[in-house]
């Protein structure tokens, strides 16, 4: 019988890091892609815009129920 070596665990550990990394990427990247064209969906359709704040900075806000 073979004893479980520590090593083992260090590289089932790396490998499930591995993993998590590459999944959590791929679903980053998909996301990220859907909210810049969420953003300029809501701009078109009149419920966002782009404001100037004081320091010259564009920003974009939702905007106000009026």
């Amino acid at each position: 019988m073979k004893t479980t070596d520590y090593m083992d665990y260090i590289f089932g550990t790396y490998c499930i890091a591995v993993i998590a990394f590459v999944c959590n990427a791929t679903y980053l990247m998909f996301v990220g892609a859907d909210s810049g064209d969420i953003q300029k969906q809501a701009i078109e359709r009149g419920h966002a815009e782009y404001v100037v704040d004081s320091d010259g900075e564009t920003t974009w806000q939702w905007k106000e129920e009026k």
